[in-house]
């Protein structure tokens, strides 16, 4: 195990010994980049970045790891630019930096001892760019990885900024695809969403179809088992087996995050172990801190992204949606459509089934033999605290 030391971690990316139980996932995706480019999904705060950081922070014999993370970035030259930060270059790619960063400013760039030198024109292609770097990073290390963090997410802010039809998406995603099979890069790309959602949309599928796919999961309920009375045992909190079957049951899928976050709030609520474990102070820990005020900010994303996604009456639709599952153990899909087609006036089964495409993929809604529930118990019972988020 990596545990050795265990801590709650809840704000920051979890390193070295407070990865907990994902040595399994850490081998396989090594196995999976020697042969394949990789796309690692999985919902928010699973700990995707905490595993692809570990990759970085601990490359294998041979390997260099470079990790980007596109977060907040809206297109392909803040790309090449968080890559030229982050790749290693000679003294040549470094000269050729300095002619890059100086010929904004002017037309001719004078260094010691030469005469000027007339620069490029400033509207050189990101493409030109990041393909230089890119056989620079070749060049210096034969087997490379690039991990691009939160991919999706970048490409809906790029779609939302340029608005030309998923052109500057397409021009993009082909690029990288070159890269890989001509470059024998290795990628790794993370996402929170379903990067298919995007790629369906503008009929891009072949520009990421040599992605082998892994989705982080839950922890089973050894390994959750494990890590709670590791971190009670840490904090000399006592506990009996019955105690620690209560905080699972509370969180329902073992996420590690979520993990963290009730540990967290029990520690906080029993002194650091000065008073007794109780099932009171679970219940507390779980809908006044987890879900609480603060524990609420973990979660705004979910909301936020549905204000993004979808406007108008799908936006109301998709609420309604998840407002009914919030109520009910599983719903058909058939009554899903009706409230669709009530609330849109009109009966639009691609309009429903897009909506039903990103709540899938952006996994806030899941199938099951109940018929279609939310994706899990801590999404579902924060949802119920907002009254549906209306």
């Amino acid at each position: 195990m990596l545990c050795n030391g265990v801590d709650i971690v809840t704000g920051n990316i979890v390193k070295g010994d407070d990865l907990y139980g994902r040595d399994y996932e850490l081998d396989l995706l090594w196995k999976t980049v020697e042969k394949d480019s990789l796309l690692l999904t999985s919902p928010r705060r699973y700990g995707k970045t905490s595993v692809v950081k570990a990759m970085e922070d601990n490359p294998r014999a041979g390997w260099s790891v470079i990790y980007v993370d596109m977060e907040g970035s809206s297109d392909p030259p803040e790309f090449v630019a968080e890559l030229s930060k982050r790749v290693s270059t000679t003294p040549l790619q470094k000269t050729r930096n300095l002619f890059r960063s100086a010929r904004d400013a002017t037309d001719e760039l004078h260094l010691p001892g030469l005469v000027g030198v007339k620069l490029r024109e400033p509207d050189v292609s990101w493409k030109e760019d990041g393909t230089e770097i890119f056989c620079e990073l070749k060049k210096s290390s034969p087997k490379s990885i690039v991990i691009i963090d939160e991919l999706p997410t970048y490409l809906l802010a790029m779609q939302e900024k340029y608005g030309d039809g998923g052109s500057t998406i397409s021009a993009f995603l082909h690029w990288l695809r070159r890269i890989r099979q001509d470059l024998q890069i290795r990628f790794v790309v993370c996402g929170s969403i379903g990067i298919d959602t995007i790629v369906d949309k503008y009929r891009l599928e072949n520009s990421v179809n040599d992605f082998a796919r892994l989705q982080l999961l839950p922890f089973d309920d050894e390994t959750a088992k494990g890590m709670i009375t590791t971190l009670l045992d840490r904090y000399g909190i006592g506990h009996t087996d019955d105690l620690v079957k209560e905080i699972m049951e509370s969180i329902g899928l073992q996420v590690p995050f979520f993990i963290q976050l009730m540990l967290k709030e029990i520690r906080d609520r029993t002194d650091f172990g000065r008073k007794d474990l109780t099932s009171e102070i679970i219940s507390d820990s779980y809908w006044k801190g987890l879900l609480g005020a603060e524990g609420k900010k973990d979660f705004a994303w979910y909301f936020e992204r549905l204000r993004t996604e979808f406007r108008g009456n799908d936006h109301r639709a998709a609420l309604e949606i998840l407002h009914l599952l919030a109520r009910v153990p599983g719903a058909p899909e058939a009554e899903l459509a009706e409230i669709h087609s009530e609330i849109t006036q009109r009966d639009d089964e691609p309009g429903f089934r897009r909506i039903l495409h990103v709540l899938e993929t952006g996994f806030y809604i899941a199938r099951s033999d109940a018929g279609i529930t939310f994706h899990n118990k801590v999404l579902r019972d924060l949802w119920i605290q907002e009254g549906g988020a209306r």
